[in-house]
């Protein structure tokens, strides 16, 4: 699920917004560690789909590329302009940074709080 230069992109959205139309027999979760993200995956041909990061946590982070972001315009179309690219120094070649770490890190912080409280996290 690697790009060229070695990173993932991720769509980031409230679980409440994440709907399958087939395939749901198929979707597996698993954790790591006790405490880690859930990871969920299609168990047929273990392609990875998504972290969540525990009951309660009004959040998803599902895998681009296993999306179908070919459709409707590609992932500007279905998603919007990507808003922040992070990590980039550990990026194989040259990277743009786009944003801060710090401001992706408020802008999902900012996003969970109003998440939670309108109970998009089911």
């Amino acid at each position: 699920m690697m790009d060229a230069h070695g990173g993932t992109d991720i769509v980031q959205m409230a679980p409440s917004h994440v709907s399958f139309s087939e395939g749901l027999e198929h979707l597996t979760c698993m954790r790591m560690s006790e405490k880690g993200m859930h990871r969920w995956f299609a168990s047929c041909c273990k392609t990875p789909i998504g972290n969540t990061g525990g009951f309660g946590m009004p959040f998803v982070g599902l895998i681009h590329a296993c999306i179908g972001a070919t459709e409707a315009g590609g992932a500007d179309g279905l998603f919007g302009p990507i808003k922040a690219r992070v990590q980039t120094r550990y990026a194989r070649g040259d990277v743009e940074p786009l944003g801060s770490t710090p401001g992706a890190i408020f802008r999902m912080a900012s996003f969970l709080l109003i998440a939670k409280l309108q109970g998009t996290q089911k």
